[in-house]
């Protein structure tokens, strides 16, 4: 099993500043746990809840299969928000032999295209585009050419019939664990001008397929509508970090200080400070790069900005109160009872409870976001095992599931709290 270490548990009106290392490191924030809690009823609270994490999260991360016949990761990083504290818990070890830290960095897979549709979702509330806005008329250059009527909405939602990734996709690599490596300009207007490379054969807004180009594109869009430079002299990372730190926007907002693009240009293929995956044949890998196609996946972020990015998904202050409305309301149905989609933010229904979730996978690496606005709770788990989406899902399914019994016990009974 597993060994848990808690690297912060705090309420949410203390500053998490400190990080586990040394040994005399993780005695402190043990100490800290203790002493921060002060074991009131709402604390009591996440005690429990923590205790079920302890129990039921080894039983994904370590060595070994987990409970769906998968490999386990042999890391991750879990992110607990409720409403009456937060802390970001360390399972496994990485492949360097250390247990992962709040700081460690760890792709987002497609968490990205969530923080795609936020920044959408704010440029639709500042009445910058809407959501009917052709495509067309946001990107600028040759790319424009290969467009149709597709919309911001139509991509955002998976309903443009985009491919879910072009069939040209690895014209620049030759590495099978990362075929969208520099992925350029010229190779995606190439696939956007023939329908057999770059789209199925639906009408456009007839029907959910999910599409990582598609939201790329519309990444694309964003870009040119802000009038952040890009183009082939400039590496594409750059213009991504560009519209991710845009003033106002939602890294400087948050604070977000580890959140950016991974940047093959710039050695992240090799740098120590992002963490290995391990894909399901236990084969050790790096992450990887979507080249222009980033905005739907290339994002790195870590434990310490995703309970951030969390905390105000779950209670958003000023501007994000409308943002956030806009970003998770129901924009398509799709065809699972009781499941839509909002900016390319997923809405379902289980065992009873509504719950807004982003999911993300590539080669070696598998991450996950879900949050109740019912229970005022929310996970993010970040591990470095590929293809066990469906798992980590699982998991925090069981894990709200228990959050709802604890945080909503005494409501369902008729009792109420001052």
């Amino acid at each position: 099993m597993a060994k848990l270490k808690c690297l912060f548990l705090l309420p949410l009106i203390f500053m998490v500043s400190s990080v586990m290392g040394t040994p005399l490191d993780a005695q402190k924030n043990n100490l800290l746990l203790k002493s921060s809690l002060n074991r009131d009823s709402k604390s009591l609270k996440f005690l429990k809840l923590q205790s079920f994490l302890e129990n039921l999260v080894p039983q994904y991360v370590g060595t070994g299969t987990n409970p769906d016949n998968l490999p386990k990761s042999p890391a991750a990083i879990l992110v607990v928000v409720t409403p009456d504290a937060s802390a970001i818990l360390s399972f496994g070890k990485l492949l360097n032999g250390n247990p992962p830290t709040s700081k460690d960095l760890f792709p987002l897979s497609s968490i990205s295209k969530l923080i795609t549709g936020l920044i959408a979702a704010d440029g639709v509330i500042n009445h910058d585009f809407q959501l009917n806005t052709p495509l067309k008329s946001m990107i600028r250059g040759s790319l424009s050419s290969g467009l149709k009527n597709e919309t911001l909405g139509d991509t955002l939602t998976h309903f443009a019939s985009f491919r879910n990734l072009p069939s040209n996709l690895t014209v620049n690599t030759q590495n099978e664990y990362a075929p969208g490596e520099r992925y350029d300009y010229h190779s995606l207007e190439k696939a956007l001008l023939q329908n057999n490379v770059s789209r199925v054969p639906y009408p456009i807004g007839s029907n959910y397929l999910y599409s990582s180009l598609g939201i790329g594109i519309a990444g694309l869009a964003l870009l040119d509508f802000y009038d952040v430079p890009r183009g082939v002299s400039t590496p594409f990372a750059e213009s991504l970090d560009a519209l991710l730190n845009r003033e106002q926007g939602l890294v400087k907002s948050l604070n977000l200080k580890s959140t950016r693009a991974f940047a093959i240009e710039a050695g992240d293929s090799t740098n120590p400070n992002i963490v290995r995956g391990m894909t399901s044949k236990d084969i050790s890998v790096p992450a990887s790069d979507m080249g222009v196609l980033g905005a739907s996946g290339s994002i790195l972020s870590n434990g310490e900005d995703m309970q951030k990015l969390l905390e105000m998904l779950l209670r958003p202050q000023g501007k994000w109160k409308k943002i956030v409305t806009e970003a998770t309301r129901p924009l398509k149905s799709l065809k699972e009872p009781g499941s839509s989609i909002g900016y390319s933010i997923d809405i379902k229904v289980k065992q009873g409870m509504t719950l807004l979730a982003k999911a993300g996978s590539q080669a070696g690496f598998s991450s996950i976001m879900i949050w109740n606005k019912e229970t005022g709770v929310g996970f993010v788990a970040l591990s470095n095992r590929g293809k066990i989406t469906t798992s980590l899902a699982n998991m925090l399914i069981q894990s709200h599931s228990k959050a709802k019994e604890i945080y909503l016990k005494g409501q369902m009974l008729g009792e109420t709290h001052q």
